[in-house]
Parts: structure tokens; sequence; C-alpha cells
């Protein structure tokens, strides 16, 4: 039997905690969610792979229920991708955090996935040049 509620708390930044209840151990584990962007053109299953992997080789994440990838959307700079877990301990949400995304940093480097930033082009016309095109010349 497998139970998923709501904790009865909300932090100040008013994020929901879940709270998974595995019985008959009654152990609550605490769901993280990573966020994380690879440049188009990057192999996807490579990266679900990736990403299952760096989930499967820290020790305190929970192996059932096991860890997802998911594909969230393609957005300006970068196909964002969440990976979900569970990890044993609600105090180490963010000390875990850390560790995944640096290994998920490093991974990603060893496997040359590439992690895209927005890029901007900028324009900068002369003042003359536009005098000149207003009078025609």
């Amino acid at each position: 039997m497998i139970i998923i509620f709501q904790n009865v708390y909300e932090t100040n930044f008013n994020k929901r905690h879940y709270c998974f209840v595995s019985a008959p151990s009654g152990n609550c584990w605490f769901r993280i969610r990573l966020d994380i962007g690879v440049a188009y053109g990057t192999d996807l299953d490579m990266v679900e792979d990736l990403l299952l992997l760096v989930a499967d080789e820290n020790n305190q994440v929970v192996k059932q229920p096991p860890p997802r990838v998911r594909l969230r959307n393609c957005g300006d700079s970068a196909v964002n991708f969440q990976l979900l877990l569970w990890i044993r301990d609600p105090r180490e949400k963010g000390r875990q955090t850390h560790l995944l995304l640096k290994e998920v940093y490093r991974v990603f480097n060893e496997n040359k996935v590439s992690i895209p930033f927005p890029q901007r082009d900028v324009y900068i016309r002369e003042q003359g040049a536009r005098n000149r095109e207003k009078r025609g010349q």
C-alpha cells in the first residue's frame, strides 16, 4: 500500500511539500524536482539515460518509487527536462539538490551535452547613419 499526501505545512515561499509514505515501514520521503535544459540538437534519449544514471548513483535517492525524467517543453534557448525523485531525509533537500546538479553538470560535460544559456544579438547603428537615412543620402 502506497499513500502520497500533502504535508500540513507550507513554507514562507508558499511551496507545497509532499510526503511519500510507504506502508508498512511508515518511511516519509521528500520529492525533489530538478529543472535541466539542454541544447537543441542533443540526443534526448541520452539525456534521459544520463539523468537517471545520476539519480541512481546517489545513495540518498530512494529506489522505489523510481526516479523519472520528463521532457517538459521546448523553450527559447533549450529543450527543458525535469528529473523527479524522492530522497530519504527532507532535511537533506538543499544539499542533495546541490550534489545532484553538480553531478549532472559533470556527467553532461563528460558526455559533451551542452547546457545552453540565452543569447541575444544587438545591432548598433551610428547616429550619423540614421540622420543620413532620414535625409535620403
